[in-house]
């Protein structure tokens, strides 16, 4: 595996974010109260964009009182291309969890043929996924573009060992702790994909999709 695709240590504290934290709380009056309540607290909401080494980006804010699971921040798709009536569709999305201003951030990448019928069995698959952040973009401590991808390196398949569904490729995760500093954070595949579908064309994107730059902070809610 690249060297350069490794777990990120956590980094000690250098801008204090306003974090507040819930003692206690109520228990909603019914599960589906609770659920609702849940849902509405896991978005996390554009502070318009922040300059990070010269470049605009939007600026997400993550509520810290909260605790949210496998939350979609971006998420952009490209039709690879086709043939047979069928499509090779790649995306790359951007996904976090929280609890209490510990925030985790990981790139995971969806794979998949659809038909007109929806998903289709693709033939074959060679895929891999990338995550680049800016460690300490935000006080001038970034050491240059951090590459962090999937474990496993490659995720391939042939045959019946190709999903049915979509095959997702996830990253190594980026953890910190929220009173640190924002990061620029981006997901793209990597730059050999390539999608056999059914009727055994390959069709390889020399370009494929990446999501929009984003930072990340935390406050209290």
């Amino acid at each position: 595996m690249n060297s350069a695709y490794r777990i990120l240590a956590r980094r000690s504290a250098r801008i204090p974010l306003a974090l507040f934290f819930i003692v206690g709380m109520t228990l909603a009056a019914s599960a589906a109260t609770q659920q609702r309540a849940l849902a509405s607290s896991c978005a996390a909401e554009s502070a318009g964009t922040i300059t990070i080494f010269g470049q605009k980006q939007t600026d997400l804010i993550i509520p810290s009182n909260t605790t949210c699971y496998n939350v979609v921040l971006e998420h952009v798709c490209k039709v690879m291309g086709g043939n047979g009536g069928v499509e090779a569709i790649e995306c790359a999305d951007i996904d976090a969890s929280w609890t209490y201003g510990q925030i985790e951030v990981w790139g995971e990448g969806e794979y998949y043929c659809q038909g007109s019928d929806g998903y289709a069995r693709c033939a074959a698959m060679s895929v891999d996924q990338l995550m680049k952040t800016n460690e300490g973009a935000i006080d001038g401590e970034g050491t240059g573009t951090e590459q962090y991808g999937h474990p496993g390196g490659n995720y391939t398949c042939s045959g019946s060992s190709c999903s049915t569904a979509r095959a997702m490729v996830s990253t190594y995760h980026f953890t910190y702790d929220g009173n640190d500093t924002a990061y620029a954070i981006v997901n793209a595949d990597d730059a050999t994909n390539s999608i056999t579908v059914p009727d055994g064309d390959k069709i390889t994107d020399p370009s494929p999709p990446s999501t929009p730059i984003i930072s990340l902070s935390a406050i209290g809610g």
